[in-house]
């Protein structure tokens, strides 16, 4: 036992040198890896970390302590179960897991870092399965479900991606039996994709029964019936789910790879029998999480292909109703964070049956606006979820989602004022969990809201909107917030410029697009005056080239409003020297460019007379001190020209940018 200890600690010990080196236990570092451009790392300073690149020889040594590392383990293991220390055998379990986390975590989303795993890692993991189901395998009392699961998913993975598919044969996943039902549902799940994805046989679970029911006969039902369909237990028992689970996520995962829609409805139609014959006791908090989740995923392969669409959503809405009770259900209290994120997704998923019976081209007005007013009401209440588990996937599926199907909505007064509870939860659930992926789309949130606000001039509730929105928004894209602030101060009649003065935002462009916003939005000629004026002089004062259009908008406008014809045609003027100015200076740059082409070519005449002249034998000393002469002047001329460019390159290069 000291010797299988003393094991643990030395395979403990090479993962700490491994992660010196920088290297990952299981991976085969002497294989060549696929060639990926990758952002550079940055350490604590916000500089660039330049990666190590280890020599043959060092890829070697760490190769071999991997090599090392698993037989320690696997000999720790082996002399534990010799001597029945289950308790030992367990720990060696956890530390192979945890040693190799690493591996699995990354494979999940580059399987093919697999195919350069060790074959010691690959045997290891098989070796390890007779410790988790066998001729004598660990007591129930130290078996670890979650951690079983986990390795046992590890071996199946890692055989289906270096070809040994017969990690997929029943015999192989006798774990099935020990396991519970959570466990035995993201195993199942997991073997009928694969088995479907590379056309393999499904599994029989009747072999995989969980080991408490084989000890009693299996009850009329179950079993498989006369078309191979998987049957129901027969039990008086509803709360006991029989070891169904396996049945209900094997039918799940086995819609979208139906040959046709009959074939998927029987699919569903199986699954919905199986999880009728059974309801989970209401102090029983995970059954209650799987009720909703396999409801859930039930209902969400329905609003795939290739069930017809309507067909589709309607068995959708049934599975979110089940696994609801109601769709206006409030959020139940002492439910754990699983159950609640769960429920969440099922509200998303009847937002979405709701948006997908939407159909412009066959309802009436009246039933369109009712359909999208329901599913805003559930992406409503996901979001409502988001924020009491702080999950981002739900804060942004609602947010994303309310936007899709609410913006036929905004085209009304009448009609915006239902979006502004919705839309001030979206921003808030997204607020909850930092979202940052999108500002621009963020924003765009606060905007609707300003419009919904506005509509009944609710200021203070625009103002407190907006100071929520500067503490979610990172400063560098508040630029669409400030513009909404300013305008409206300016609907209220308050001084504007008060206001400008404070933002944060220093780019001429921005302050000038700010006033421009206000310009378009104001209601009084004097206001929008003023807001021309301004972002005039904001962009001539920064040598902009966007001037030019902005004055020749202000000159439509001094026209539009009957304002004396002099003063659009003197913003018009302005606005065309300006044009020659730059046309000019782009011919002169022209001009000094063919010159200087034209003296590099004389010059490079020159030198090829004197290199001729010089292959000749001729003393050619004077006409060395002629040429460093010409040299040196034409070096002063360049220089010369090049800082003329320079100069003028900041006023041409707004030109052609303008042009362009």
């Amino acid at each position: 036992l000291l010797l299988a200890e003393a094991a643990y600690t030395k395979a403990q010990c090479l993962a700490k040198q491994l992660e010196a080196l920088g290297v990952m236990a299981g991976v085969d570092d002497t294989k060549e890896e696929a060639q990926e451009e990758e952002e550079p790392e940055l350490d604590m300073d916000g500089e660039e970390n330049e990666p190590t690149e280890l020599t043959p020889e060092e890829k070697a040594a760490a190769v071999a302590k991997k090599k090392e590392l698993i037989k320690s383990l696997l000999y720790g293991m082996a002399k534990s179960h010799e001597f029945k220390q289950w308790g030992m055998v367990a720990n060696g379990l956890s530390h192979w897991w945890n040693l190799h986390l690493d591996l699995v975590s990354l494979s999940h989303e580059k399987p093919e870092l697999l195919d350069r795993s060790l074959q010691e890692y690959q045997e290891g993991l098989k070796t390890i399965q007779k410790y988790l189901c066998g001729d004598s395998p660990l007591p129930s009392a130290e078996l670890n479900h979650p951690m079983a699961a986990n390795i046992a998913l590890a071996n199946i993975n890692v055989g289906v991606q270096t070809g040994q598919l017969t990690v997929l044969d029943v015999d192989q996943l006798m774990v099935l039996k020990r396991l519970g039902e959570h466990e035995r549902k993201n195993i199942v799940a997991c073997v009928t994709g694969l088995c479907k994805t590379k056309e393999k046989p499904l599994p029989d679970l009747a072999r995989l029964r969980p080991e408490r029911l084989e000890a009693a006969p299996p009850a009329a039902g179950g079993g498989k019936d006369k078309k191979g369909a998987p049957a129901a237990v027969t039990t008086e028992d509803k709360s006991d789910l029989q070891g169904n689970e396996a049945d209900i996520i094997m039918a799940t995962v086995s819609v979208p790879f139906a040959k046709d829609s009959a074939e998927a409805v029987k699919l569903v139609d199986q699954a919905v029998q199986l999880l009728n014959k059974w309801q989970p006791k209401a102090n029983d908090e995970p059954m209650q999480t799987l009720w909703v989740e396999l409801w859930t995923r039930l209902g969400r392969q329905c609003l795939g292909k290739p069930m017809h669409a309507n067909e589709g959503a309607k068995y959708a809405l049934m599975c979110a109703i089940k696994g609801l009770g109601q769709v206006d259900a409030p959020i139940p209290k002492y439910a754990s964070k699983d159950r609640l994120q769960w429920r969440g997704a099922c509200h998303a998923l009847c937002g979405e049956v709701f948006m997908q019976l939407v159909d412009p081209h066959k309802q009436e007005k009246e039933s369109l606006n009712k359909l999208r007013k329901m599913s805003v009401e559930q992406f409503e209440r996901c979001c409502d979820y988001a924020v009491t588990t702080c999950n981002p996937s739900l804060a942004v599926n609602g947010a994303s989602n309310m936007w899709n199907v609410s913006l036929p909505l905004m085209n009304s007064a009448e009609t915006r004022q239902v979006l502004i509870q919705p839309l001030t939860k979206a921003t808030r659930a997204l607020a909850a969990v930092k979202y940052s992926e999108d500002p621009f789309f963020f924003a765009g949130l606060y905007r609707a809201l300003f419009d919904c606000y506005s509509d009944a001039s609710q200021w203070d509730k625009i103002h407190e909107m907006l100071n929520e929105a500067f503490q979610a928004i990172p400063a560098n894209n508040q630029r669409k917030l400030w513009a909404l602030r300013m305008l409206a101060l300016s609907r209220q009649g308050k001084n504007v410029g008060l206001a400008m003065g404070k933002m944060k935002e220093s780019q001429a462009k921005a302050q000038a697009g700010i006033w421009l916003v206000l310009a378009g939005a104001s209601s009084k000629p004097s206001d929008q005056l003023n807001a021309f004026t301004k972002a005039i002089e904001i962009l001539q004062n920064a040598e902009q080239p966007e001037v030019v259009e902005v004055r020749l908008q202000f000159a439509d406008w001094l026209l539009r409003n009957r304002f004396d014809p002099a003063d659009a045609r003197e913003q018009l003027e302005a606005a065309a020297d300006l044009l020659l100015l730059v046309e000019e200076e782009d011919e002169e740059d022209e001009d000094e460019e063919a010159d200087e082409d034209q003296m590099y070519s004389g010059n490079m005449d020159d030198q090829i007379s004197e290199d001729k002249s010089a292959s000749d034998g001729r003393s050619f000393t004077g006409g060395s001190q002629a040429g460093s002469k010409r040299s040196s002047r034409r070096g002063s001329q360049m220089g010369a020209s090049d800082i003329g460019r320079s100069r003028r390159g900041k006023r041409s290069s707004h030109a052609g940018s303008r042009r362009a």
